[in-house]
């Protein structure tokens, strides 16, 4: 038993007075932030998240999967809906579940170390009181940080994204200041192109949903004898957001439909008079908590209170986007011939609004975007069989799989290869030579989505990081340059600091291109931090790279990438000295290594450089049904 203990959640605003109060050896760091810096400050602490019990992790992902749709109770049916569509569903899941993930882990790791400590009085955060109010209110609570907390909303900060000098920069930005660039930028970009959906237009249409038109050209190219519209409907990115986008969708004639700018004065009035009325539902709502203790409960505690407040302020602020979503929807299949709908996720707000708004019940299409091989015994955390109508895959294995598997009717796949891959399959393969050999590090974005991501985790990058630096140093004529995930988050953040604090002179790319980065190496090695296999991967094995995955997990998954051998598979766990340098100097090593890939590559995609084209053959049908 501790009489006392210390939870250190967060660091921003943490002065020496703060440090002065810690009791030594009764401190719990949460996060890789406040273990590196007690560490720092030579303070004795105990990791938090080594509280954790055997099987919590899979508690914590099923209990967030299991609110995904708490709306769908039957006490909010008909109380928050507009023109039929309840406002509460079409909040961006994906966002929703990290969030509530986090903070379901918190909640379990206080609780594991309050059963096993038994403290009588903890120093803590206002956020993290909440938390234990709800598992214990008998102990004392002595409130060391009342600064409010950071629910690291996806969608509330978004990235303004730009080059200059050949270099990609972006500078994140509140979601208000984005809308209302977006909405100046769109506005002057679609009259001055005359890129704007002309609603009395009744030719057949295809609706895409949040596409970059870059990464689709192809596609885009091989639907240009459509005798219809094509239609992009972009909330999160503006579809022409450069010359290059801009230029596609000129050439191919694609017009833009936008949410703030597309509805009519009439509409604009009937928005206006509801934002407040939904507002004030919004409160009521709220009020009657009992519905929601009933909803949101974790081992018969009751959750709600720890995330009240960031809901109410999300749908609070976003009411008049979501009025205005709705509007624009109804809109969409009212007045246009929606022949077909094509999406990259299903659970965006812009793809769910859709879907919910298609009366006329157009065919949908979700079209894989993303590196895929499941298994059996980690389909739970599947997330490719969440699609209402069709799904377009990449090739064989993963039709088996959903067939086989999942039992997906064969009338709901498509194999039709992957259309934002054929620039790769045909792009001129780069063969090094200068004396130096290139190795290109792509560790994995590191999320929290399944509930596997702590402290540990961080902890054995950089120890694996630092192994692989050390081995590379040693080597002459070797350079090693990184690619990192394009997410822009403190944990990328994080990642790349340490990386340069361990070789400050190693080239990190992010934002660039990864087709470019990828071909200008001579060994991919990925750090695989997740469930899954990562898309650059299988990147790599279509432009001819030898690759190294290291995994970071104890599990052993038999992937058919790695039952290939399309791939060296090893463990951060291994000495793997002799393996980086047999890649990289042993030629029929590295030549069988890329044969082995090739051969999993007819399986994993098919009609390597026809996709588009079937794709496109496939769309344009919809039009004559």
């Amino acid at each position: 038993m501790q009489e006392i203990i210390s939870f250190i959640d967060n660091v921003d605003n943490f002065s020496s007075e703060h440090v002065k109060k810690l009791r030594p050896s009764n401190i719990f760091s949460f996060n890789i932030f406040t273990h590196k810096f007690l560490e720092d400050k030579k303070i004795e602490h105990k990791i938090a998240e080594n509280y954790l019990k055997e099987g919590d992790r899979e508690k914590i992902f099923e209990y967030a999967i299991n609110l995904w749709k708490w709306y769908d109770d039957d006490f909010f049916r008909g109380k928050f809906e507009f023109e039929n569509i309840s406002l509460l569903s079409i909040a961006d899941t994906s966002e929703f579940h990290q969030m509530l993930i986090r903070e379901i882990f918190n909640f379990f790791v206080i609780k594991r170390i309050i059963e096993i400590e038994h403290p009588k009085t903890i120093i803590l955060s206002s956020h993290f009181a909440k938390i234990v109010k709800q598992i214990d209110n008998k102990i004392s609570l002595e409130i060391s940080d009342e600064q409010k907390h950071d629910f690291h909303m996806q969608w509330e900060k978004i990235p303004l994204r730009f080059n200059v000098l050949n270099r990609s920069i972006s500078i994140p930005i509140s979601r208000k200041r984005f809308n209302q660039f977006k909405k100046i930028f769109e506005f002057i970009i679609g009259n001055l192109f005359g890129l704007w959906q002309n609603f009395r237009n009744k030719k057949p249409s295809i609706l895409f949903l949040e596409f970059n038109p870059v990464q689709y050209l192809t596609l885009l190219d091989n639907l240009k004898n459509f005798n219809g519209n094509i239609i992009f409907f972009n909330r999160r990115r503006p579809a022409g957001w450069n010359f290059s986008s801009i230029k596609i969708l000129r050439k191919n004639n694609i017009k833009l439909i936008s949410s703030e700018l597309s509805i009519s004065k009439k509409d604009k009035i009937k928005i206006d008079s509801s934002v407040d009325l939904f507002r004030k539902k919004l409160n009521e709502l709220w009020l009657n908590e009992s519905i929601f203790h009933d909803i949101f409960k974790i081992e018969e505690i009751v959750f709600w209170p720890i995330i009240s407040d960031i809901l109410f302020h999300t749908y609070e602020q976003r009411i008049t986007e979501y009025l205005q979503l709705i509007q624009t929807s109804k809109k969409l299949f009212s007045e246009l011939n929606i022949t077909c709908i094509i999406s990259l996720n299903v659970l965006g707000e812009t793809e769910k609004t859709i879907l919910a708004a298609n009366n006329k019940k157009s065919p949908s299409i979700l079209l894989e975007h993303g590196a895929s091989n499941f298994l059996p015994t980690i389909s739970k955390y599947d997330f490719v069989v969440q699609f209402p109508d069709k799904i377009a895959l990449w090739g064989d294995i993963q039709n088996e799989y959903l067939s086989n598997h999942k039992k997906i009717p064969k009338d709901k796949i498509f194999v039709t290869g992957s259309t934002r891959h054929e620039s790769f399959f045909n792009a001129t393969k780069f063969s090094n030579t200068n004396t130096d050999k290139i190795i290109l590090i792509a560790p994995q974005g590191l999320t929290e989505f399944h509930g596997n991501v702590d402290t540990n985790t961080y902890l054995r990058l950089e120890k694996l990081l630092t192994k692989i630096f050390e081995i590379t140093n040693k080597l002459s004529n070797v350079k090693v340059i990184v690619k990192m995930h394009p997410t822009l988050d403190p944990v990328n953040a994080y990642v790349k600091t340490l990386i340069h604090k361990l070789d400050p002179n190693i080239q990190i790319f992010q934002l660039e291109s990864v087709l470019d980065v990828i071909n200008s190496c001579d060994v991919l090695l990925n750090i695989n931090n997740e469930l899954f296999p990562s898309t650059i991967l299988y990147e790599g094995l279509i432009l001819n790279k030898p690759i190294i995955n290291i995994k970071m997990m104890d599990e052993e998954y038999e992937f058919e990438l790695m039952k290939s051998n399309a791939v060296l598979s090893i463990s951060d766990k291994d000495e793997f000295e002799e393996s980086i340098k047999k890649i990289l100097f042993d030629n029929d090593f590295r030549s069988q290594l890329i044969i082995n890939g090739q051969k999993h590559l007819k399986r994993y995609f098919s009609h390597h450089l026809t996709a588009s084209e079937k794709l496109a053959d496939t769309l344009m049908t919809y039009d004559k049904k």
